[in-house]
């Protein structure tokens, strides 16, 4: 019961990362014709480590690994890896040697949402998607949403923290929609983001009240299709490739994030205040700033 507990205070996606990160090591072990006990040896350890940088992974993959490897060596009472000085500076070298590529991803702003938007009727296969999308994108942006907390990991399982049918209320002014877990809340306290209404095309609580309409009554995910399965990342990511490319713009330089993106860089573009950029997104810290591109705008 308690190791079930231990395991569940940790987001889905980091425990897939800490047991891969465990199963890659014992299997490196095996390589090297020993065992890969707990507690481990540091030495065993650092040269684990040597063979991910020879192998080409990156410092942050090798401190994700690290850490994997801590979180299971408390979990059965060992030594604690990421005490370990040498390994900690080791990933501190490497990371100067090879300091990381910037994310060059473009934002989406208000202007190229709205073209996103005309070209979802040339390709979408009805309006139910074109209302699905729609929604999707307007909320993706006005909401600064992280992709997992509108869009399903696939088009058959639903996400841990994706905001659900009954998490949204339409009401006088705008859109209440409840965000009950996100990569910052991993406690699940939750929090309301509240959309307001304008008359703009782009609109999400327009979108939204057009889908809404034609939503199938089945309790989940709101983000989903006709037939009940849920709209997936993937699916979002080749409907915006195809917009994308119909209105000439280079899809390989955009994302998923760049909603998020476009949401912080056109806030500041607007001339909204740091605190104000801070509430849109939902940081609590200057992470903030990596979001703010107005010289990727064009």
């Amino acid at each position: 019961m308690i190791l079930q507990a231990v395991l569940g205070s940790v987001a889905p996606s980091t425990r897939r990362s800490y047991l891969g990160a465990a199963k890659n090591f014992l299997l490196f072990c095996r390589t090297l014709g020993c065992r890969g006990d707990w507690p481990m040896k540091e030495s065993l350890l650092l040269g684990y480590m040597a063979h991910l940088w020879e192998r080409g992974a990156s410092h942050r993959t090798i401190r994700v690994q690290l850490a994997g490897l801590s979180f299971y060596s408390k979990l059965f009472k060992g030594w604690d890896p990421g005490s370990s000085f040498l390994a900690r500076r080791a990933i501190n070298g490497w990371r100067r040697q090879a300091p990381g590529i910037p994310d060059a991803r473009r934002p989406i702003t208000k202007n190229i949402l709205q073209r996103l938007l005309q070209k979802l009727h040339h390709i979408c296969l009805n309006k139910y998607e074109v209302y699905l999308t729609g929604a999707a994108f307007t909320l993706a942006f006005y909401g600064a949403f992280r992709s997992g907390e509108l869009l399903s990991p696939a088009h058959t399982r639903a996400g841990a923290a994706t905001v659900a049918l009954h998490d949204v209320t339409l009401h006088g002014d705008g859109l209440l929609i409840w965000l009950q877990k996100s990569k910052t809340d991993q406690l699940g306290k939750g929090i309301s983001v509240h959309i307001r209404k304008h008359d703009l095309p782009v609109c999400p609580v327009r979108w939204v009240s057009k889908f809404l309409k034609v939503h199938p009554d089945i309790v989940g995910p709101l983000l989903i299709h006709r037939d009940g399965s849920y709209f997936s990342r993937f699916q979002f990511m080749a409907v915006l490739r195809l917009c994308l490319n119909e209105l000439g713009l280079p899809a390989g330089q955009f994302g998923s994030h760049s909603f998020r993106i476009g949401a912080a860089t056109q806030a500041l573009q607007d001339g909204a205040s740091t605190k104000q950029i801070m509430k849109l997104g939902r940081w609590r810290s200057a992470a903030y700033k990596g979001y703010l591109r107005p010289d990727m705008v064009h």
